[in-house]
């Protein structure tokens, strides 16, 4: 019994050291993540107008006198909120592990498991983990289920998404170079991040951003960027009810 118990506890230390330099390997490139969540308010309020109403707790009703159905609303919201939490850590935990036996096995381009509904689970995790930092829990007991955020942490889920969609766009220009054909026809089969597919019309298919990356980019920050002056003239504009 003793040596069964040593045995499995071998193996599992085994393991660990087998997949912990490559699932660091792995993260080591979100760590810009954290960075962008926490540093999105002060380099943001540089360049768009408006950012002094990013702060301050704005309450989807009234928080003074909730009533029942109130109540049902807020606790579903939050039961929502840590669902989608736990299945996003879940997603990530998940393609991490998938991605690390891969590499391990030197399998080449990974197609199965989470890779197989959409070509990049660990931004979906990472996604639906940030619906729960986007409405963050009060520390005041009665007030602790009400649905309630920041103007500035939408800004920063806002801005941490469009990083996501970035870098998993160009990871699939990287792989479509590695891979070759085999990535094309993974990609035509297999939704972005979100496990649908959506078809744009023609008329809207621009051939100079499909085929020029940086401007592409570059298009797509000045929207970003016009989206948020938007978002915040609209906190400054109706000014909701904050509590500080």
């Amino acid at each position: 019994m003793l040596k069964r118990v040593v045995s499995n506890i071998t193996a599992a230390a085994i393991s660990v050291g087998l997949y912990l330099p490559i699932v660091a390997g792995i993260l080591t490139p979100m760590v810009w993540i954290l960075a962008s969540w926490y540093f999105s308010w002060e380099l943001l309020s540089y360049i768009v107008p408006y950012s002094n109403s990013w702060t301050g707790y704005v309450y989807m009703f009234d928080p003074s006198s909730p009533g029942g159905l109130e109540t049902g609303i807020a606790v579903a919201f939050r039961f929502s909120q840590v669902l989608m939490f736990c299945f996003g850590l879940f997603l990530l935990c998940y393609g991490l592990v998938t991605l690390a036996r891969a590499r391990i096995h030197k399998e080449g381009l990974v197609t199965y498991g989470p890779y197989g509904w959409v070509r990049h689970p660990q931004h979906l995790g990472i996604l639906l983990m940030l619906y729960l930092l986007a409405f963050p829990l009060k520390t005041s007991f009665s007030r602790l289920l009400l649905p309630a955020t920041r103007p500035g942490d939408l800004v920063s889920v806002c801005s941490v998404l469009f990083l996501l969609i970035l870098v998993a766009d160009l990871e699939d220009y990287w792989l479509s170079k590695e891979f070759g054909d085999s990535f094309v026809q993974y990609q035509q089969s297999t939704p972005f991040i979100l496990p649908i597919r959506l078809q744009l019309p023609e008329s809207l298919h621009f051939s100079a951003l499909a085929r020029g990356r940086p401007l592409r980019y570059l298009v797509s920050t000045l929207i970003f960027w016009v989206f948020l002056v938007l978002l915040s003239y609209y906190f400054r504009l109706v000014p909701p009810p904050f509590i500080r």
